[in-house]
């Protein structure tokens, strides 16, 4: 009898390669297919592996047919290559076709939605459909079950993360459209038993999220949480999704991309590569800094007059190289937890505009440059 076949879509990227590799070194005894629509990364990460055991495939998910005859006859399909909102669904199906169980790491709601769907399609075709198994959702979804198992009655879960700014970061399209697809837009959320539509990234709050973050402001965001934990726990009558980035001025840049390419200012392609040249430490473009800041001090107007330790501290900067520790410098830290929040955030957003300035007169238009001081005063 031939070994069983485990196949990995979008297996060059960053989450599902690192995944792959791990179930290579486990799992001897099961042959594998790692498929992405970029060979030559594939053969980069994975050129050492056995060939005899391990297949390297070119797969585009949009081409008629490649996917069915990839996951025909194979054991489980492990699926990365997001967004899940765009993907997810024909892939599902083609498994549910094929007989074939599937996992993935979803972090859409759109696609948790269609996959609770498909439940009573599953189960008929005995195939299992494993949803979310990423780190949110998924390690979330587990430490709230443990939590449900311990306690006598819950009915509010909240679920509440951070990004951190970690240097130079080579951010995959599928993480940054999926960025985008959370930072406007609408937000299903659970409220008293039922499904209730809020308007992502625009509501924050504080959480202790420990150590050097301390009371950290967080938004509500789109994501599966509130949506998949009322299904497995219908005693939760209240269940929420707070996320953010940081350092703390990141939260704005990202809602103002978000929002300009919701409402057709920037393209999709113009916000992610803006998003991924930063996060790489890359200066990005014109009209992306026009958005980003627009989103900045957007945020530091509706940040108010309360005070908050750890908004901006310095030291949360100092190991951090290229552009970003220069856009988002904060004031000394001497005195910074008891300054008003505006006080705190206008500053970030002058100094970002200046260090934009500074840039761009080193390497563009001097006029164009000159435009940007001028945010700062508008505002």
């Amino acid at each position: 009898m031939s070994a069983p076949v485990i196949v990995f879509l979008g297996a060059a990227g960053q989450m599902t390669s690192v995944t792959a590799r791990a179930v290579a070194k486990a799992a001897r005894d099961h042959r594998m297919v790692l498929a992405d629509i970029n060979f030559d990364a594939l053969r980069e990460k994975f050129g050492d592996l056995d060939p005899n055991r391990i297949s390297m495939k070119r797969l585009d998910l949009n081409a008629p047919g490649q996917m069915q005859d990839v996951v025909r006859g194979s054991r489980l399909v492990v699926h990365g290559a997001g967004p899940f909102h765009k993907t997810a669904a024909r892939v599902r199906a083609a498994c549910i076709s094929a007989g074939t169980d599937y996992f993935d790491i979803d972090d859409d709601v759109e696609s948790t939605l269609e996959a609770i769907a498909l439940d009573g399609a599953a189960k008929a075709a005995g195939v299992g459909l494993y949803v979310g198994h990423g780190a949110s959702p998924g390690f979330t979804n587990m430490l709230a079950r443990d939590l449900i198992d311990r306690l006598d009655h819950v009915d509010t879960v909240e679920v509440a993360w951070t990004v951190g700014d970690e240097g130079k970061n080579e951010l995959g399209r599928a993480v940054a459209e999926h960025t985008m697809h959370i930072g406007a837009g609408p937000c299903l959320t659970w409220r008293e038993g039922r499904q209730v539509r809020h308007e992502s990234f625009a509501t924050s709050q504080t959480f202790p999220m420990g150590q050097r973050l301390g009371d950290y402001r967080l938004y509500e965001v789109a994501h599966p949480e509130p949506i998949a934990l009322p299904w497995s726990f219908p005693q939760v009558r209240k269940a929420s999704c707070w996320g953010g980035l940081h350092p703390q001025a990141f939260n704005g840049l990202l809602r103002g991309l978000a929002t300009a390419q919701a409402s057709g200012k920037l393209s999709m392609d113009e916000a992610c590569s803006f998003l991924q040249a930063v996060m790489n430490d890359e200066f990005g473009h014109l009209k992306g800094w026009g958005a980003a800041l627009d989103g900045i001090s957007a945020s530091g107007s509706q940040m108010g007059n309360g005070t908050t330790p750890h908004l901006m501290e310095a030291d949360s900067f100092s190991r951090q190289p290229g552009i970003r520790q220069n856009l988002f410098q904060a004031s000394p830290q001497v005195g910074v937890a008891e300054r008003p929040r505006q006080q705190v955030f206008t500053a970030s957003c002058r100094q970002c505009v200046q260090a934009v300035a500074r840039r761009l007169r080193q390497s563009v238009d001097p006029a164009a440059a000159s435009a940007l001081p001028r945010l700062s005063r508008d505002r």
